[in-house]
């Protein structure tokens, strides 16, 4: 018989292929999710601290830096999740854009160092002086030289050498995995890369649990940012208790971050117990950019290298007439 085309037969589908529909679907709600949660969380939680640095570690930067890239090149030797490589990549631009503000507020304030190399161009004319030094045997001006390398590294008021060490460390990473991957296997290389990740990651807050103690202040530091911090620590612990393959020290890692992170935590109420329900505590008012007890510790901190650095040129001079 003849079928009418404006009535077209209705499709039924069997109960396995409407399981199977069900299931794709689910699975692609589950992975936009997934998406969401783990490639934009570095910037959601970060985001926080963007409108004032004060009180933030450059050392939380460096290590948050030195992670990126390392899971960058463990994705590369050994792909998962495309979204976990997204997030290696918005972690970095996160610490980048933290470092961009950090440099400002030194450039604006002007708490650079006094002695030193400034930037890369200078932090590299150092470094060959201090291998000259040292290949001609004299050992104390190659000292000298190095404590006034390790005093001024990583605390530069412009963005560019920041943006070159990265460039350098992952060029560095780049050519070491690829001479272990043509040497080991790659799931050997890919082991150690995790091992090397899990503990940057575990000691991502110690520089800022660090400063916090030093200055007796955590500043501008947003309890939002600590928050996620402890919340991903949380989630962690959690899907370790749940798998199969439970590795003691990676587990043991996790709980260490987690450690770190309560600590944090409690010395945002600490030093800072009516501020922490805003949001945001501090050493100053935010708004106002008020932050001057980190200025007096800034500065006090600069006239104590100055003072060492005088000191190690008396010595140095010294030592010199010595020779001579």
């Amino acid at each position: 018989p003849r079928r009418n085309p404006r009535n077209p037969p209705t499709v039924h589908y069997s109960a396995p292929m409407q399981q199977s529909l069900a299931s794709s679907s689910s699975s692609l709600v589950s992975s936009l999710v997934r998406w969401a949660v783990v490639g934009l969380y570095p910037l959601v939680t970060y985001a926080p601290q963007f409108r004032d640095v004060s009180g933030f570690s450059s050392g939380t930067c460096l290590i948050g830096v030195l992670l990126s890239v390392v899971k960058a090149a463990a994705w590369i030797v050994h792909p998962v999740e495309v979204c976990e490589l997204v997030a290696s990549v918005a972690l970095l631009v996160s610490h980048l854009v933290l470092l961009d503000a950090i440099a400002r507020k030194r450039r604006r304030q002007k708490t650079r160092q006094t002695r030193g190399p400034k930037n890369s161009a200078q932090f590299g004319s150092h470094a060959k002086k201090l291998l000259r030094a040292w290949l001609g045997g004299r050992r104390d001006t190659a000292w000298d030289l190095w404590r006034k390398l390790r005093k001024s590294f990583w605390l530069w008021d412009d963005l560019a050498p920041y943006v070159e060490v990265v460039v350098l460390f992952s060029l560095l990473v780049l050519c070491v995995s690829l001479v272990a991957v043509r040497s080991f296997s790659r799931a050997s290389y890919g082991r150690a890369l995790g091992f090397i990740v899990a503990v940057l990651d575990a000691s991502l807050s110690v520089p800022q649990l660090v400063e916090n103690r030093r200055r007796g202040s955590t500043g501008a530091l947003s309890f939002r940012l600590v928050a996620f911090w402890l919340l991903r620590d949380l989630a962690r612990v959690y899907d370790r208790r749940h798998e199969k393959k439970n590795n003691a020290a990676t587990t043991l890692l996790v709980l260490v971050r987690l450690g770190c992170d309560l600590a944090v935590m409690a010395q945002v109420f600490l030093f800072s117990p009516t501020s922490a329900s805003t949001g945001d505590r501090g050493g100053g008012d935010p708004e106002r950019g008020d932050d001057r007890g980190n200025d007096d510790d800034d500065a006090a901190q600069l006239r104590t290298d100055d003072e060492d650095d005088d000191d190690d040129d008396a010595t140095s001079t010294t030592s010199t007439a010595q020779q001579s």
